[in-house]
């Protein structure tokens, strides 16, 4: 009896041996087996997946009980870029857009052209644009300004029709499969490198203080428009023109953007130092690549804009009206509120006058008036 219970205790020590040794060998594989197929499920699940199929909530652009369907990649409200500080790099090889995107295209001029022969103009011209390949990031001086890098490519607006705006339409793979573009192209994106061949009509998107404190915003046209017609937009919604807006020295300029969106739209002169940009993002549902920013004006007034718009303008007609807000966290925000009863909001729109007021205001007080005037929907 008492040579077995050794025993015993020898053959328990053995097996626990044994066990602590095939756990070590097996644990990391196992484990790394268990991701794979977390991984598997997860995209296999992601098919199934009507519209959004990236896993972007939690880069969701919100603050308070408000969210757009925006992603911030680079900037800050709280810390923007001086005009001088956007600097913009153009590589000048054209894009290469794949061959049903190309066929697409083809069609959409061959579309237009016959418009131009029967109604005598065309829905939509083909402007130059610029496609966005690149984000890169820096800072200035021993006050650490922020700097922003854009790299960008030559693209048209054609490109931009037959790309971003054309995901939901539905195409045919070599296999006889039907998918749409955007499950075609646009799946498991990272959106710290840009698919120039769909960012292909960098905007700039800016708010405009009046020099007796009202922030505006404008609803855009139903026709003419490429996305989001008819929706609240911000005061200055312009494309980057490759061609013309450029600065003394002949690189592309954001600042000339804004000051020809501002006299084609507003019919107003804006200079540099009213001028700053916020941040650069993404629609992630239409893949609409813009740059925030805010347009503080000091020579014209609530009054003064008025009147300069009702002189007309080269491209009056894409704001259907314009919105002054007074200059007040709170009524603002309620006013966000209230329009939604009627009027849908783009949402680089939300994220533009969100920008706006924690750049007036701070982001405590912002954040207090969108929880106490949550969106209609919530």
């Amino acid at each position: 009896m008492e040579r077995v219970l050794p025993l015993q205790i020898l053959a328990n020590v053995f097996w626990i041996i044994v066990g602590v040794v095939i756990t070590r060998i097996l644990d990391k594989p196992i484990e790394r087996y268990q991701k794979r197929f977390l991984f598997w499920l997860r995209r296999f699940i992601a098919r199934f997946r009507i519209s959004d199929v990236m896993p972007i909530e939690q880069d969701i652009f919100r603050l308070g009980k408000w969210s757009a369907r925006w992603i911030v990649v680079e900037g800050s409200s709280t810390d923007p870029y001086t005009p001088n500080n956007v600097i913009c790099q153009l590589d000048p090889s054209p894009l290469t857009l794949s061959q049903d995107r190309l066929a697409k295209k083809q069609e959409i001029e061959s579309t237009q052209t016959q418009l131009e022969i029967s109604k005598g103009r065309r829905d939509y011209h083909n402007g130059p644009t610029v496609a966005l390949q690149g984000i890169g990031r820096g800072q200035i001086g021993t006050a650490e300004d922020p700097l922003l890098i854009l790299k960008l490519r030559p693209s048209d607006y054609y490109s931009f029709l037959a790309t971003a705006i054309s995901l939901d339409e539905v195409i045919t793979l070599s296999n006889g499969k039907k998918v749409s573009v955007r499950e075609k192209y646009l799946q498991n994106l990272d959106f710290n490198t840009p698919l120039p061949e769909f960012a292909s009509a960098l905007s700039v998107n800016l708010s405009f203080i009046t020099s007796d404190g009202y922030v505006v915003v404008s609803k855009r046209a139903v026709e003419g428009i490429g996305g989001y017609q008819g929706h609240i937009a911000p005061a200055i919604n312009e494309c980057i023109n490759s061609v013309i807006d450029r600065s003394v020295s002949g690189t592309i300029s954001l600042l000339a953007t804004v000051q020809r969106g501002a006299s084609s739209e507003l019919n107003v002169e804006v200079e540099e130092d009213e001028v700053v940009f916020f941040t650069v993002g993404v629609d992630p549902r239409w893949y609409f690549w813009g740059v925030t920013g805010l347009i503080r004006s000091k020579k014209f007034s609530k009054a003064d804009l008025l009147s300069r718009r009702s002189l007309g303008s080269k491209e009056h007609w894409e704001v259907n009206d314009l919105f002054f807000l007074p200059h007040n966290p709170f009524e603002i925000a309620k006013f966000m509120r209230n329009i939604s009863k009627t009027e849908r909001w783009q949402p680089i729109s939300i994220v533009c006058v969100v920008q706006t007021l924690i750049s007036e205001f701070g982001i405590k007080a912002v954040e207090q008036a969108l929880r106490k005037y949550p969106p209609i929907s919530q």
